[in-house]
């Protein structure tokens, strides 16, 4: 009977759900030394039921909202039947709904409890007690399942809801797992391996296709006691491992390309890019790259799909047609924030070779570099040397930033993400400027590119409700809806405007000390080191001389004009960038 009541409320659910999903939530509770009170909820996202039409629910041959539902077979029979079934149960059917969001069945039912202190699965709760859990789950549905599970185990878990709680939270208790959803599990991994901490990962996801490379456990949603007792209990869904790292490699002879006209991505990129040992050049714009290829030889290009006057369809037909045979054979990955179903093809269809979305995933960037760089230039790296847990490195805490993402896209590196920061504040305020100016000429496809080009960059540093933002007036730009861009944009660049002076704040606050401690005479030393590399075009030492020198970007009458030359010579412009340092040593 029981299960009758549950197959009629659940196809009922299923029938009127078109898109979003169902769920089905039992539980129980004890009423008194022989009794139990069995809790069924069928909860669905489907097209709800009218105030006026509540009434009707449980009459017979009854089929409600005739108009919406008139694809729809049955004649609301079976509603009638359940009630009928539970009420003869000694039980009782309750209804909630919201017309057009969905609707909630729940019906209450009294049980024989047939002794026993352990559950139906045999697994006494009691047999967990001594494990602990942090859930770092974003969809709702997902966490709120799991943490039941958790609980009915007699498991010690506690929430978290971004990457530097997770951080903290780590540091503070040795924890057993971290339950970590889909992609905020490359954040869990990073943190735990980085800290060289015991913890394992199990990732939840809802995708049955187990991804290659992966290295913690995956436990498919829904999943609910069984599954999880089965990870507690050591099962066969393996563990995570310092010995089981994704293989890296580096490239020390390998030459890259990267493009994008965002200097926050360039940076970004380009740091994960160097840790391969690989030379890499980078270019802000489509012109300069059909320029840079053909003065080098490169491995591989990465190109950004979307960037103002050449995007990077157009820079790749042109760097197809050059004469030379090599440019139609050298591998060119597309980079794009809209990793749509789909975009493959598309990109397939216009001279790339693969495509890698953004914000840039180490575990994807490596399977891309070793399937397209040449085998005989990838070489072994030697194993990673993780930071004790007293030397773990310092989070910067910035509010709405998910400043441990942001780090792990930064390489794992605190002080390149306080660089990436500076290069974000100038990049943002720029494209601010830039947003307002189209509006005021109407101008909707160069403001689909700038709020694209916002959208991955706040991806790129943790920001990613303004990223999210940034995605939905994107889309408004592309289909033309100047009505709601007006109603919402100002909204959006007043929040930027907040998180930029947040990150102006943060970047004092982490280099105030150590100016103090900055050498001017040491200064000029760099300056002149780095106008050499810059003349003869020795990109390894440009690299590690701009590195240098970003500590003094922070002295009083020097800093503006030496990051101006630091951007110069990041982006490639190295004439411009000798000449500003001719300049700025006459003033020292």
């Amino acid at each position: 009977m029981v299960r009758q009541v549950l197959l009629n409320i659940l196809t009922n659910a299923y029938k009127y759900t078109k898109k979003g999903f169902f769920s089905l939530d039992i539980t129980s509770r004890q009423t008194d030394e022989e009794t139990i009170e069995l809790t069924i909820k069928v909860k669905d996202t489907g097209i709800g039921i009218k105030p006026e039409d509540m009434e009707k629910l449980f009459k017979e041959f009854s089929q409600l909202d005739l108009k919406k539902n008139r694809h729809i077979e049955g004649t609301g029979l079976g509603l009638v039947i359940t009630r009928d079934i539970v009420h003869l149960m000694g039980g009782k059917i309750e209804v909630s709904s919201e017309y057009g969001k969905g609707s909630e069945f729940t019906v209450h039912l009294p049980q024989k409890l047939m002794g026993g202190s352990e559950t139906a699965h045999g697994i006494s709760p009691s047999k967990f007690g001594d494990k602990s859990v942090l859930l770092y789950c974003s969809t709702p549905i997902y966490a709120e399942y799991t943490a039941r599970a958790l609980k009915d185990l007699g498991v010690k878990y506690l929430a978290v809801h971004d990457g530097s709680e997770l951080y903290n939270r780590l540091l503070e208790y040795k924890w057993d797992y971290v339950f970590a959803e889909d992609d905020m599990s490359a954040t869990a991994m990073h943190i735990i391996y980085s800290c060289e901490l015991d913890t394992r990962v199990v990732m939840v996801t809802d995708s049955y296709v187990v991804k290659g490379g992966q290295d913690f456990s995956i436990l498919t949603m829904p999943a609910y006691f069984l599954p999880i007792a089965n990870v507690l209990s050591g099962g066969d869904l393996g563990s995570f491992s310092k010995s089981q790292q994704i293989e890296h490699f580096v490239a020390p002879d390998a030459k890259v390309l990267l493009v994008d006209d965002i200097n926050t991505n360039l940076k970004v990129g380009g740091g994960l890019l160097k840790s391969y040992g690989m030379t890499v050049t980078l270019c802000i714009s489509g012109k300069d790259a059909i320029e840079a290829v053909q003065k080098a030889d490169y491995d591989l290009i990465f190109m950004d799909h979307m960037m103002p006057e050449m995007d990077g369809v157009e820079a790749v037909r042109h760097i197809r047609g050059l004469i030379d045979e090599k440019y139609a054979r050298l591998p060119i990955i597309a980079l794009t924030a809209n990793a749509i179903v789909g975009a493959r093809e598309m990109f397939l269809q216009n001279g790339f070779n693969d495509f890698l979305p953004k914000p840039i995933e180490t575990t994807k960037l490596n399977g891309i570099l070793a399937k397209w760089l040449p085998k005989e230039k990838q070489k072994a790296a030697p194993p990673p040397s993780g930071a004790s847990r007293e030397d773990a490195p310092v989070l910067i805490t910035i509010k709405n930033v998910d400043t441990a993402r942001g780090i792990l896209f930064a390489g794992g590196d605190t002080r390149n993400y306080l660089d990436i920061l500076k290069i974000f504040y100038k990049d943002a305020k720029k494209k601010t400027t830039e947003i307002i100016n189209c509006l005021e000429s109407n101008d909707l496809s160069l403001y689909s590119i700038y709020t694209h080009a916002l959208k991955s960059a706040c991806a790129n540093i943790g920001a990613l409700k303004l990223s999210e933002e940034a995605k939905i007036l994107e889309t408004a730009g592309l289909k033309h809806e100047l009505d709601f861009i007006r109603e919402h944009n100002d909204g959006f660049l007043s929040r930027l405007k907040e998180l930029l002076a947040d990150i102006d704040k943060a970047i004092s606050d982490s280099t105030a000390e150590s100016v103090k401690l900055l050498d001017p005479a040491i200064l000029k030393q760099l300056l002149g080191k780095l106008k050499t590399a810059l003349e003869n075009f020795d990109i390894v030492s440009i690299d590690e001389t701009s590195l240098e020198l970003q500590a003094y970007t922070q002295l009083p009458g020097s800093g503006e004009t030496l990051n101006a030359i630091l951007q110069d010579a990041f982006v490639g412009k190295y004439k411009q960038a000798a000449s500003q340092i001719d300049q700025l040593m006459e003033l020292n």
